[in-house]
């Protein structure tokens, strides 16, 4: 989703990111104006909603395990792999430049 919204910013098809527009109208003025603050307050509620849905995700599925070819289909490097994924500029959720 985030590789949509990126090219779509990069074709001129989206003015903001949704992150930024709902501070933007969360916060107190004119609900399209740019505020002060607005940039680390969009990349901390992105962070927070995705670790809420990741929250629920974890709660509905509890207990289900998928199984791929008799084997479960986590693997020990997958953790590496995300933790990579949290750094600048690393994954699909990375910092993107100015």
């Amino acid at each position: 989703m985030s590789g949509v919204m990126l090219a779509g910013d990069k074709l001129g098809l989206m003015r903001d990111q949704p992150p930024k527009r709902i501070v933007r109208a969360l916060l107190p003025g004119h609900p399209r104006a740019p505020k002060q603050g607005e940039k680390p307050l969009a990349v901390l509620m992105h962070y927070a909603f995705g670790a809420g849905a990741g929250a629920l995700l974890a709660l509905v599925t509890r207990g289900a395990r998928r199984v791929l070819a008799g084997r479960s289909r986590v693997r020990p490097g997958d953790l590496a792999g995300q933790l990579r994924g949290l750094g600048p500029r690393g994954g699909g959720h990375a910092a993107r430049p100015p």
